[in-house]
């Protein structure tokens, strides 16, 4: 387990525990859980990618009128020209740990900014969102070849600004989505970002409701992240039998457990209250209003419809 230098080799900790440390009968069904878990993770991972290229590249911009048996080829190609890219771009890695931290921090600075900017702006579109995560792409691999030295955070932040310089471009240099569409999404989603256009549209209450809610979100954001982390820490500790800080992160834990339940609730619908003279208040939770007022225009056209039909103006 030790280097040269005489440091721990982490990734020869786990090797060395099934090997010493586990009788014969555990030591077969965890390896071969191991290998099921790997397998699986393999298997889903191949599969989806070679369904988003069959379906929305190949079938939707290259071959319209394919048949199954035709897309089925293709994918089986995808599948093992995806492979073969992976099984020689193992021999430029040293270490478990660097192909882990160039998938996390590298390939996954590329695509998070497409998949996380639909949230926060307004004029994004599919353009961008294409450009961007081709991009990044290329920017991760690009990357790994030319500075595979640079530390995961240097990665991260490197690929992740020529993801976002390219999804900007992209999106201003493709036509924007269709405006009933975005602003559907922006009700229904209620989203925090720079959405000024679509947000002075809204009525005053449901405009109220919804910065209320992100205020509330802004708010429960580093209970949250103190929350996971220590559930992290929580079962490591007790391993170990670091008693004394098992429990500082266990009151950590119950802390931010209950602020952001606090939270939560503050964001739950209000029932009815009663005024001193008896008569009940109306007013509820504003979120509410935002449903109602979405399925407004719907029902009335409905309504309307209805109406028609029964007088014999339209045809049921």
């Amino acid at each position: 387990m030790l280097s040269y230098n005489g440091t721990v080799n982490p990734e020869r900790i786990v090797p060395a525990v099934i090997l010493f440390d586990l009788p014969t009968g555990v030591r077969g069904f965890l390896v071969i859980a191991l290998i099921a878990a790997a397998f699986s993770s393999f298997n889903s991972s191949v599969n989806s990618a070679a369904a988003y290229f069959t379906r929305d590249l190949y079938q939707r911009f290259i071959h319209v009128s394919a048949r199954t048996k035709e897309l089925i080829g293709v994918s089986y190609l995808f599948i093992c020209g995806m492979v073969l890219t992976a099984y020689f771009l193992a021999f430029y890695f040293r270490s478990i740990t660097q192909i882990w931290g160039w998938i996390v921090m590298g390939l996954g600075g590329g695509l998070a900014i497409p998949a996380m900017l639909k949230f926060y702006w307004w004029r994004y579109n599919g353009g961008g969102f294409a450009i961007g995560t081709a991009v990044g792409i290329l920017a991760s691999i690009v990357e790994v070849r030319l500075f595979p030295h640079l530390l995961e955070w240097q990665q991260f932040f490197l690929v992740a600004g020529v993801s976002l310089v390219a999804t900007i471009a992209g999106t201003l240099l493709t036509p924007p989505v269709e405006d009933g569409v975005s602003f559907h999404f922006y009700r229904t989603t209620r989203p925090f970002g720079v959405w000024g256009p679509f947000k002075k549209r809204l009525e005053p209450a449901v405009r109220l409701a919804m910065e209320r809610e992100h205020r509330n979100d802004l708010i429960s954001v580093p209970f949250t992240l103190g929350w996971q982390l220590s559930l992290f820490l929580l079962p490591m500790q007790l391993m170990i039998g670091n008693f004394r800080q098992f429990f500082v992160t266990l009151g950590v834990f119950l802390f931010c457990q209950r602020s952001v339940d606090r939270a939560d609730k503050k964001q739950q619908p209000q029932t009815k209250r009663q005024t001193p003279d008896g008569q009940g208040d109306n007013r509820q939770m504003e979120f509410q209003l935002c449903d109602r007022s979405s399925h407004s225009d719907r029902n009335g056209k409905q309504r309307n419809h209805n109406q028609a039909a029964r007088k014999g103006y339209v045809r049921r």
